[in-house]
C-alpha cells in the first residue's frame, strides 16, 4: 500500500504537464503585457520540481504539526514567475502594470528583518491564474495561484548563487563561507543602490 508521500508524488507528477502548459501561457501573457517596458532583462515562468515540492510539502511547524494539511491546494508557488529588471527604479512601474492585469492574493517586499544585515531581497506577489488560462473546474487538483517575483539583476544573481551554495543538501557552510555570502549580498545591495542613484541623476539632468 502506498504511503501519503508516494500518493502526493504521483498526484503531482500526474498534473505536472498541465502545470507546464499553465506556466508557458503565463510567460506569454507577461511578455505581452511588458513588451514595451524598458530595462527588463528577462521574464520566465517555471514549475516547481518534484523534489522541491515534496520537501516543501513535508515542512513542519515548530510544534511538529504539518505546515500544509493539503499541499496541493495550499502551496502557492507550484508555478513561479520572475521578472528581472536592470534597476530598482524600474520596479514600481512594473508592479503597477502587473497589478492592473492580475488579481492579487498578497504581496510582500522581501528584505532582511535586521536592517544591519544583508541577504535575500525582492518583491513577491501571489496572484490568481487568469480564467483565460486556467479553470479549476477542469483541473480540480491544481490550485488557482502562482507566485510572481520582481528582482533586479543583482538580486537575482545573489539569490541564485545563495540557493545553490547556501542551501546545498547535506552540506553545512562554515562561518567563513557564511561571511563571504553576506559580503556578496552587501556588494549586490551597494551596486543596486549606486546604479539607482546614477539612473535617477541622469533622468533629472536630461
Amino acid at each position: 500500500m502506498k504511503n501519503s508521500s508516494n500518493d502526493l508524488r504521483d498526484t503531482y507528477m500526474s498534473i505536472y504537464p498541465t502545470l507546464e502548459k499553465i506556466a508557458l501561457a503565463l510567460e506569454d501573457q507577461l511578455n505581452a503585457i511588458l513588451k514595451n517596458i524598458p530595462h527588463i532583462d528577462r521574464i520566465s515562468c517555471r514549475v516547481k520540481g518534484i523534489e522541491s515540492f515534496l520537501a516543501k510539502a513535508g515542512k513542519l511547524r515548530p510544534d511538529g504539526s504539518p505546515k500544509y494539511e493539503v499541499p496541493m491546494k495550499e502551496i502557492q508557488d507550484m508555478i513561479g514567475a520572475r521578472v528581472v529588471v536592470y534597476y530598482k527604479t524600474d520596479m514600481p512601474s512594473i508592479k503597477e502594470i502587473i497589478k492592473s492585469h492580475f488579481i492579487r492574493v498578497e504581496e510582500t517586499k522581501v528584505e532582511p528583518d535586521d536592517v544591519s544585515k544583508f541577504g535575500y531581497e525582492g518583491f513577491h506577489m501571489v496572484c490568481f491564474i487568469p480564467n483565460t488560462i486556467f479553470s479549476s473546474r477542469e483541473y480540480p487538483d491544481v490550485n488557482d495561484f502562482f507566485e510572481l517575483q520582481i528582482k533586479t539583476l543583482y538580486q537575482h544573481a545573489w539569490s541564485q548563487s545563495n540557493h545553490g551554495l547556501g542551501y546545498k543538501p547535506g552540506a553545512e557552510l562554515s562561518a567563513e563561507d557564511q561571511r563571504m555570502l553576506a559580503l556578496i549580498a552587501a556588494q549586490s545591495w551597494g551596486a543596486d543602490k549606486v546604479l539607482s542613484e546614477l539612473v535617477t541623476s541622469q533622468l533629472q539632468n536630461n
